[in-house]
């Protein structure tokens, strides 16, 4: 398995991969469908995002991860990681993670923030993330935070 920078050519695979993630999330049809394309990237996002892929031995995208500065200069937001269903389990999300981790985005950051689906808070817990309490926050039940 290979992690490397995402590219234009790569955007169709990456939003297929996101698409299949999405349609597995505990969420109802309509729901799923709404929230797709704020999930999807674009050319622009690959501009002012850090977004990384999993290629497979056989060149085919299999996972996804992405994240983008906030307006705290010692934050950064985990937009997402994303698996092919496939693929899940076998520790390619923990594989993107450390890569978001060990990359030139956060080498002068000292937290990590997501906001998980729930689907996804026992793999973000597993990790090292931790739930942020507080009254700003409100509208993302799930926020998480790791310390780097």
């Amino acid at each position: 398995m290979d992690i490397r920078k995402a590219q234009e050519v790569d955007l169709e695979a990456m939003n297929n991969v996101i698409t299949d993630g999405v349609m597995q999330w505990d969420l109802p049809d309509r729901v799923r469908h709404l929230a797709l394309s704020s999930f999807h990237y674009d050319a622009l996002d690959l501009q002012y995002m850090d977004i990384q892929v999993a290629v497979d031995e056989e060149s085919f995208i299999v996972g996804v991860v992405a994240c983008e500065a906030t307006d705290s200069p010692d934050e950064i937001l985990l937009h997402g990681i994303f698996v092919r269903p496939n693929e899940q389990r076998k520790g390619l999300g923990k594989l993107l993670l450390r890569a978001v981790e060990q990359g030139e985005a956060l080498s002068r950051m000292k937290k990590l923030l997501v906001k998980p689906q729930k689907e996804a808070l026992n793999f973000f817990r597993g990790m090292g993330f931790e739930r942020v309490m507080s009254k700003s926050n409100n509208q993302y039940e799930n926020l998480m935070s790791k310390t780097l």
